[in-house]
């Protein structure tokens, strides 16, 4: 709100958090900020909230084991830490998709070789990871999130230009992975805000063109 936003303005946005509260709880959905001595304090803040919150859910849901492992799986992939480790992982990949385009190392070679397995690595790497979203997050919840069936369609093309590397007709696949550089939109979610917010004020601006045309016409 506004008036949070002047609160963190008259301080160092990195000393604070924020706890949300449920709308229908104790606290009828009020927000709360709270400011730590040190940015070490307020990351741990953070992930013990963070922890305990988890906990929380685990013990008033009437879950089965298999259940409880689903929720640790999302709740992890929703961690800070492994979407962190995913943007460095997506931005080494682009790096080393710009050196073999730049280099253009000729076929055989060991830097041909080095590069190529880097990639099958990356590839492997971002297959286990979209695997393991699958299941965290399926069915609904995966197939509704169009960022989730972006990261599948870039990760299935990867696999197939490997696969069929070595067929001219799919060999044009491999022009694709400049795409993986696309996936940090859906990881940041500053970047993912932006583009949600762009896709939603397409129909407006449509509409407003619409209206404008019909103006002049007349």
């Amino acid at each position: 709100s506004q008036m949070q936003d002047i609160v963190l303005d008259e301080v160092d946005r990195a000393l604070c958090f924020e706890l949300n509260t449920e709308q229908n709880g104790y606290n009828l959905g009020r927000s709360y900020i709270f400011q730590c001595d040190t940015h070490e304090a307020a990351r741990e803040w953070v992930r013990a909230l963070h922890e305990v919150w988890g906990d929380a859910i685990l013990r008033q849901a009437k879950l089965t084991r298999f259940e409880r492992f689903k929720l640790k799986v999302e709740i992890f992939t929703t961690s800070s830490a492994w979407q962190s480790l995913m943007v460095l992982l997506i931005l080494g990949n682009f790096v080393l998709n710009v050196a073999q385009a730049e280099i253009k190392p000729e076929e055989g070679t060991h830097t041909e070789i080095t590069l190529s397995e880097l990639e099958v690595v990356l590839t492997v790497i971002f297959t286990i990871e979209l695997s393991v979203n699958m299941f965290a997050n399926w069915f609904w919840n995966f197939w509704a999130d169009g960022w989730h069936v972006f990261d599948f369609l870039v990760v299935s093309l990867s696999l197939l230009a490997i696969a069929l590397e070595e067929v001219g007709d799919f060999n044009n696949l491999r022009l694709l992975r400049p795409l993986r550089v696309v996936r940090l939109l859906g990881r940041l979610e500053s970047l993912r805000l932006i583009i949600n917010a762009c896709t939603r004020s397409l129909i407006p601006v449509f509409n407003a063109f619409l209206v404008t045309f019909l103006i002049t016409a007349i």
